[in-house]
């Protein structure tokens, strides 16, 4: 059962709804009407804005006849990532020479909504879309965009060329002083040891040095054979008998080195004069020649002094014995002859070896002025070659801006767009009208009739509670248990009865009293122990029920009370 007139708020019907259009109906057609007029209206009064596309092309290439060197440098700002060229697009100083350039009259600030600049990825093309109030306009500003940025490109690439110029030129002459230093520093260490190149007399020596301990290390080793070769000898010479009448001869030979050491000497001598006309008598070219002369000198006065050599002997009765005497006396003088060399060869390697440790320190410090003079030198060489590449840049640089699509005046306006704004004002007004007359509704509800008014109000209602069908009827407690108790009911069972007798005990006043019709389909008790536990809920709020059993063939509301069969009217 339900009021007359009120419905909870998740109850509220077609009907219902219907019959507030039909009582608010002018109230909706008034707010509809005139979010459409006004609509209208102010979409005629709209300024127009028309709107103009134009694509630029940043091109990042260089021409195939520059060299590899130049690439970096004639790449100019296209190799700027396109992000940091946009925000250039964006800037006022760029705006306002773009305004100047369409010949419109609008602000930096306002250019800044009416320019619009972007690009799609990572390709090189930026989409141009300007707006203006005529087709001419938005497309005047569209094409000046690319010619304005051509000419801002230009003059940053020659600020920037000249910039790096005069870097470079600050820097080239800092070199070139740093370079001037090195190399005269290297000049006066070359002086200090009195050749023109350290690096040759450096080498020289170190060639002589090893030279000499090659020499000494074989004459070692050639005196271990000869001793070896002596004592074999010897060992021969023992075994064999000498006989006694032995004829001996003695050829005496000339020393060989009287013969040659003097053709050396003069050799020498000619370099000397040779060297003198390229260097100085205190130099150290002319004193290593003046040392090998000395030795050379040295070594003739050793072999004047033995001006002959024994030659072979003869043994005329036992020729073996004589062999062996004879072959002793050469390795004897052999290894005489080798053990003064390599007397020689380490006095003369202890002197290089310590000349060697005496210009170690000196030939070190040379290595180190003669690196930092080249380098020096290089840093100088490439300072001034990227001078002249920046000039080259500067004077061959060649554009790299495209017009891909020039922007065309529009006949079209891009807004106010008329339809699209009827059709939403369309939607508009009926969801405002219909929300217009559901407040009006709330706010100021029907006023229901009284009895005198209406004598029909006098009548019972019957109508139906549409939650009992939510209620399982397995849940309601059987006839064994006597009389209905509400402790017997489940949670959800005794949830929903409340919100049927809440429907039913309030109603406005002078409403009359309601009536619940319960009517079951099956021949169970369900019907029955539905009535019976609505109405325990309700005794239990404190109000008055009558029950009326109507099944006058199998009456079962009784026997929910434990009353004896007894159809028809009954209070509780």
């Amino acid at each position: 059962m339900q009021k007359q007139d009120e419905l909870p708020p998740e109850a509220i019907t077609g009907r219902d709804i219907a019959r507030v259009l039909g009582r608010w109906w002018p109230l909706m057609i008034l707010a509809f009407s005139g979010t459409v007029v006004s609509t209208y209206l102010l979409t005629r009064r709209m300024p127009l804005v028309f709107e103009a596309k134009s694509r630029l092309l940043i091109e990042s290439s260089v021409p195939a006849s520059v060299p590899p060197g130049l690439a970096g440098l004639l790449n100019g700002v296209a190799s700027s990532p396109l992000d940091v060229e946009l925000e250039k697009m964006k800037s006022r100083t760029f705006l306002k020479e773009v305004g100047l350039q369409a010949k419109v009259k609008y602000s930096p600030d306002e250019l800044l909504g009416k320019v619009i600049c972007t690009t799609k990825g990572t390709t090189p093309i930026v989409e141009i879309s300007t707006r203006g109030a005529s087709g001419d306009e938005a497309a005047r500003m569209a094409n000046a965009v690319p010619v304005v940025y051509k000419r801002y490109v230009d003059r940053e690439a020659s600020s920037k060329s000249s910039q790096t110029t005069k870097k470079l030129r600050e820097a080239t002459k800092v070199l070139e002083r740093q370079k001037d230093a090195a190399v005269q520093a290297l000049a006066r260490f070359s002086q200090e040891m009195g050749t023109s190149d350290p690096s040759v007399l450096f080498n020289s020596r170190a060639v002589r040095t090893v030279q000499t301990r090659g020499e000494l290390e074989e004459s070692i080793k050639q005196a271990g054979i000869l001793e070896s070769g002596i004592a074999e000898a010897r060992r021969q010479l023992a075994l064999l008998t000498p006989t006694k009448n032995i004829s001996t001869g003695y050829a005496l030979i000339k020393n060989p080195l009287l013969d040659s050491l003097p053709n050396e000497i003069n050799q020498k001598l000619t370099e000397r004069k040779l060297l003198l006309d390229d260097f100085q008598e205190d130099s150290n070219e002319v004193k290593r020649i003046d040392l090998e002369i000395a030795s050379l000198k040295e070594k003739l006065e050793r072999a004047r002094q033995n001006a002959f050599t024994s030659g072979s002997k003869g043994f005329a009765m036992n020729p073996d014995y004589a062999a062996a005497q004879s072959r002793i006396w050469n390795q004897l003088q052999e290894q005489q002859t080798n053990a003064r060399r390599i007397r020689e060869n380490r006095s003369q390697l202890t002197r290089l070896e310590a000349e060697q440790r005496r210009l170690a320190q000196r030939r070190t410090r040379f290595e180190q002025l003669a690196q930092n003079a080249g380098r020096q030198r290089a840093l100088y060489e490439n300072s001034r070659t990227a001078e002249i590449q920046t000039e080259m840049a500067r004077i061959t640089k060649l554009p790299n801006l495209k017009v891909l699509d020039a922007a065309q005046a529009s006949g079209e306006p891009l807004s106010p767009n008329l339809k699209l704004n009827l059709a939403l004002a369309l939607a508009l007004g009926s969801f405002l009208g219909l929300a217009l007359a559901l407040l009006a509704e709330y706010f100021f509800p029907r006023r229901l009739p009284t009895l005198a008014e209406d004598p029909l109000l006098a009548l019972p209602q019957v109508g139906g509670v549409p939650v009992l069908g939510s209620v399982p009827a397995a849940a309601l407690p059987g006839f064994s248990s006597g009389r209905p108790s509400l402790e017997l009911l489940g949670a959800r069972t005794e949830d929903a009865l409340r919100e049927i007798g809440y429907s039913l005990a309030h109603r406005e006043p002078g409403q009359p009293a309601p009536v619940a019709l319960f009517v079951g389909t099956r021949t169970d008790d369900s019907t029955a122990s539905l009535a019976a536990c609505l109405t325990a809920l309700l005794l239990h709020d404190g109000l008055r029920v009558t029950l009326v059993d109507a099944d006058r063939a199998n009456p079962r509301l009784h026997r929910a009370f434990g009353k004896p069969d007894a159809p028809g009217l009954a209070e509780a």
